[in-house]
């Protein structure tokens, strides 16, 4: 019965099942991406095990694995005869280090957005997914003040629990936290939603039960004498250069208001250098493990806003190892074949 199994799954006929699968999976996912956003297709097809409906369709990752396995059980058939089939087991390792890579860099990869307007410079990028509880006071029109100890992962957060924050000395208790269908069409992130209840000192103009959804203004607080916001925020995270958005400019398809070209002239400055780089839809500003694309642009009152989506991927020179592997097994395999055919066709001497 084991071996059975076993034959199955290293069998041709298991290569083609995948396959298959596997296209199903991503015309589905498309189809999908269509009615209900990015975000959602990408978590319930690319980046799962299973697909979620009532009858469970495998994702991509799980697909993945078994074509992983079935590569292996012909990997160790190749294994057999090492020199002969030298080409094509590189051509099998580039292809199992392309799978493991779409397997697991799902694990490592993180999201985030970064929106600048001329002159200025940002050293933070923000989260499109993970969110945090927030307390913070304005102290300028165009100045905030944000307490370091008063923020809250909302991983952190309990239904049915009090969230103490230390510094400004705010008190709520939690009623509920709910993940909500972004309204915007085509949505690409998470909307978050928490409903909690204000404990004294503090008090707001809504009443002492609250409604913050993530994307949201913050809310006002008043805590004594002392105005304070809540705000449901995504999490930041350091960067390690500063940006400064020099220019920004856009281009239309002439007579019509679609858009045709948008870049952004950046500074970017590190520890060892500085250098004037210029990001467009497709150049991106790739530094270490950060890679910068011009998404977007936004207005803020007459303002223009720059908007780039960044992407944290500490693997992602996977594809290109992969690919030299995949390259080198097959010039191999060509020479070796080529080789065969000319000491075959040689007259053998009598």
């Amino acid at each position: 019965m084991i071996k059975k199994i076993l034959g199955f799954l290293f069998s041709a006929r298991m290569t083609v099942i995948c396959l298959l699968l596997m296209a199903v999976v991503v015309i589905w996912g498309t189809i999908f991406e269509a009615s209900e956003g990015l975000y959602a297709a990408r978590e319930r097809f690319f980046q799962s095990w299973l697909t979620g409906f009532i009858i469970p369709f495998p994702g991509i990752k799980l697909i993945s694995l078994l074509l992983l396995i079935n590569l292996s059980g012909s990997f160790w058939g190749l294994c057999q005869k090492l020199l002969k089939n030298s080409g094509l087991l590189l051509i099998h390792l580039g292809i199992a280090l392309l799978l493991f890579g779409l397997i697991f860099s799902a694990q490592f990869t993180r999201e985030y957005f970064l929106n600048l307007q001329e002159g200025e410079t940002a050293s933070l990028i923000y989260s499109s997914s993970s969110f945090e509880l927030a307390v913070y006071k304005q102290i300028h029109p165009d100045r905030f003040e944000f307490y370091a100890s008063d923020s809250i992962p909302l991983g952190q957060l309990e239904t049915g629990k009090e969230v103490s924050f230390p510094v400004s000395g705010v008190k709520c208790k939690i009623k509920s936290i709910s993940k909500i269908k972004n309204s915007e069409k085509g949505g690409n992130t998470p909307v978050y939603q928490i409903i909690l209840t204000l404990n004294s000192p503090c008090n707001s103009k809504s009443g002492n039960e609250l409604i913050l959804k993530s994307g949201d203004q913050p809310l006002e607080l008043k805590c004594n004498t002392e105005t304070l916001y809540l705000t449901l925020r995504p999490v930041s995270i350091p960067l390690p250069i500063s940006i400064r958005l020099v220019e920004f400019s856009k281009r239309f398809h002439p007579g019509t208001e679609i858009l045709k070209e948008v870049s952004s002239h950046l500074s970017v400055r590190s520890n060892n250098s500085d250098r004037d780089v210029i990001v467009s839809m497709n150049k991106p500003l790739r530094y270490e493990s950060f890679t910068f694309y011009q998404a977007s642009f936004s207005h803020q009152g007459e303002k223009e806003i720059s908007n780039f989506s960044v992407i944290y991927n500490p693997h992602r020179l996977f594809p290109y190892f992969a690919s030299i592997l995949m390259i080198g097994g097959f010039m191999i395999h060509l020479m070796i074949l080529t080789l065969r055919k000319y000491v075959e066709s040689k007259p053998k001497k009598s």
